[in-house]
């Protein structure tokens, strides 16, 4: 069987809270300062601080092209599988809550794939009893997974010297790739690897930064206007996955009423290694550890059990 459709959800009215009593920003004034945070509230100045505001006003919208195909049991062989290419916008957090909407959107697509499998070997024809008692039956099944990655953003530490409080931000991305050029490649520190290189720190610039004969250079418009970066959710990809996870099981008769199960799971079973998302995505004073893979998932694990049913 074998099946394409299109599957779209729409989100309304989703959860969320925010400090409505956030200090405001005044547009091209010289009022913006960390001494008048307190006067810049619109409630309570001087008093009040946090008003916490629950509201339901955020959106989300998912489309995908889903693809399945399933094969019904015969011959000892079944299998049940999946393919999706989607997008989800939703609100990928809030810089400046008198605009959320600029951070309503997509990031990009992602694929993803998925197939499960079962087939019980035949038993063995033209041999004695106990080899075809103990060379067939055995049933081998398994789940293939895979996606393209998620996507990520470069965050800043220092959005409050320049926003004074008024708004989040993001890093700048300077444009071209965000990727090292050594990609991929091992990173050997003391001649033991101890990360994988990713992105490119010098394509990377503090939000209220801009590139001036190729050298970053604070604006003079610093407290003026806010500083809201471009290095959103999409401004690079990380790894992609692939698991193959496998089993082998079988039942041996001991008496009519006795029986041994026996099984034997391989968890990425051919030790595929899968890399975590960089570590390290903000922008800061140090970026020496900057963008850099530290992590993968699990290796292969190997597990074996037997059970007696009676």
């Amino acid at each position: 069987l074998f099946s394409v459709g299109y599957v779209g959800t729409r989100g309304t009215y989703l959860a969320e809270s925010h400090d409505i009593n956030y200090p405001r920003f005044v547009p091209g004034g010289s009022s913006n300062a960390f001494s008048n945070v307190m006067s810049r509230r619109p409630w309570g100045a001087e008093s009040l601080q946090q008003i916490t505001e629950h509201g339901s006003d955020f959106n989300s919208m998912y489309n995908s092209l889903q693809v399945a195909f399933t094969k019904r049991y015969s011959n000892g062989l079944t299998y049940i599988g999946n393919y999706t290419l989607s997008s989800l916008a939703q609100q990928q957090g809030v810089r400046n809550w008198a605009n959320a909407r600029l951070d309503y959107y997509s990031p990009g697509v992602i694929h993803s794939f998925s197939v499960g499998f079962s087939y019980t070997l035949p038993v063995p024809t033209g041999r004695a009893r106990i080899s075809k008692a103990l060379l067939g039956g055995w049933t081998i099944g398994g789940n293939v997974r895979a996606n393209s990655g998620q996507y990520g953003s470069i965050g800043s530490n220092n959005c409050g010297t320049f926003n004074y409080g008024s708004a989040g931000c993001y890093a700048t991305f300077t444009g071209g790739s965000p990727y090292s050029s050594n990609k991929g490649a091992p990173l050997i520190q003391k001649g033991s690897q101890v990360g994988v290189y990713w992105l490119d720190a010098s394509k990377f610039i503090d939000a209220n930064q801009a590139l001036v004969d190729g050298v970053p250079t604070t604006s003079p418009e610093v407290g003026q206007r806010l500083f809201l970066g471009n290095a959103i959710v999409g401004t690079y990809k990380g790894p992609g996955a692939f698991w193959t996870d496998l089993s082998l099981r079988k039942e041996f008769a001991i008496t009519e009423r006795w029986r041994l199960s026996y099984r034997i799971e391989a968890v990425n079973a051919f030790n595929h290694v899968n890399l975590n998302m960089p570590g390290n995505t903000t922008f800061q004073s140090d970026m020496t550890q900057f963008g850099r893979i530290n992590s993968a998932g699990n290796p292969r694990q190997v597990q074996m059990s037997a059970h007696i049913i009676f």
